[in-house]
Formats: structure tokens, C-alpha cells, sequence
């Protein structure tokens, strides 16, 4: 049982709000995979393409990037915000989960 923090009662996951929002979408979508063959789905979802889509998700693809994550530390770190990078950077470097890991072995 999950307890809500505000008002210290069980929140109740199956309520009438997640049937009446999800089921018709599940169902909807459940139609549409059956129907669509896969040749009609690419072509149908590839009919919009555009080239500004390229370029967009190629740039938010490399935010994921190693080296976007130092850049990214080193600005922080350089805007007076140490603490934060040098955190950054350990959950980068998994240094975190090398030192657990011996740790772990230890016991």
C-alpha cells in the first residue's frame, strides 16, 4: 500500500480517472497495431518527415553524450557551483558504484 505524503491516506492507483483516461487509449491503440500492417504504419509515421525533425533530434540526441556531461560539469563547476560538477561527474565516471562495489566484496 502506497501512502499519499499530504494527506497520510492510500492513493488509490485503480481509480475511476486511470480507466476513463488509459483504457480507451489502450484500446484505440490495440485497434490501430492490428489493423496497420508495419509497411502502413512507416509510411503513415514517415509521411510528415521533415528536415527541422533531423536536425532537432540530432542535437537533443548528443545531450546524452559522454562529452556533453564534462562540458557540462566543467561549466558548473567554473560558475562557482563545485559540489554540484564534482557530483556530476562521479555519477559520470561510476566511481560511485566502483567504491560500493569494493565495499560490498569487503563484507
Amino acid at each position: 500500500m502506497i501512502i499519499s505524503m499530504k494527506k497520510n491516506k492510500p492513493v488509490d492507483w485503480w481509480n475511476k480517472t486511470f480507466f476513463i483516461l488509459y483504457i480507451p487509449y489502450f484500446i484505440t491503440l490495440f485497434i490501430v497495431s492490428t489493423l496497420a500492417t508495419k509497411k502502413v504504419s512507416f509510411l503513415f509515421i514517415n509521411s510528415a518527415y521533415s528536415s527541422f525533425f533531423d536536425v532537432f533530434f540530432t542535437i537533443i540526441s548528443y545531450r546524452g553524450d559522454g562529452l556533453f556531461i564534462i562540458l557540462l560539469s566543467l561549466l558548473i563547476f567554473f560558475l562557482k557551483q563545485k559540489k554540484l560538477a564534482v557530483g556530476l561527474m562521479l555519477s559520470y565516471t561510476n566511481v560511485i558504484y566502483i567504491i560500493c562495489q569494493y565495499f560490498i566484496n569487503l563484507i
